[in-house]
Formats: C-alpha cells, structure tokens, sequence
C-alpha cells in the first residue's frame, strides 16, 4: 500500500534535507550574516519553509545558490538587448580597441 501524501512529503523534505546538508559538507566554513529584506519576501520565505520543511536560512542559501551559480553557464541579463544588424558586433568592437591601442602604443 502506498504511503499517504503526508508521508511522501516527509520523505521528500528529508531527501532534500539529507542532500542538501551533504552540499554543505564539502564548505570549510559559513559566515553569519545579516540581510534586511521586505515583508513580501519574507512572506515567500516563509512559505517554502513550511513547503519544504526545512529552515529559513536553507531556503535563502539555496536561492542565492541557483540564483547566482544555477545549472549551466550564466546566462547575461543585457545579453541580447541590442541585437541590431546596423551596429557593430562584439568582434569588431574589439578589432577596433585592439588597433587604437597599437596606435597608441606607436605614438609613445
């Protein structure tokens, strides 16, 4: 028989638990430290603590884990914002940083 949903999310709160202290293991050390955030934050805090099970400080160190680390390569947040064929790209502004600075360096 397969246990009640209460239990399937003990069992996963301490899944999650378990994992995420194993994370932990391999940091020398934490700071402790104090962050001022609006109620509405809090709010959303405070309910991942309830839905997870776990500590308010758990729940905050892993959003600014995905948030900053994530899964993959981070992703630029003005990546993109100018994507005009008109201007020049990337390479051609650097092509041109480049031989500014050899002239510069020609000149003395």
């Amino acid at each position: 028989m397969p246990p009640a949903d209460g239990a399937q999310r003990t069992n996963l709160s301490v899944k999650w638990r378990i994992e995420s202290t194993l994370e932990y293991d391999s940091m020398s050390s934490m700071k402790r430290t104090t962050i001022t955030l609006p109620d509405e934050l809090v709010d959303l805090v405070e309910h991942e603590v309830r839905r997870r099970g776990t500590s308010f400080s758990e729940v905050v160190r892993w959003s600014i884990r995905e948030t900053l680390i994530g899964n993959g390569p981070r992703r630029l947040a003005f990546a993109g914002i100018c994507d005009d064929p008109t201007l020049p790209s990337g390479a051609e502004i650097e092509e041109a940083l480049d031989e500014a600075a050899d002239d510069l360096d020609r000149r003395g």
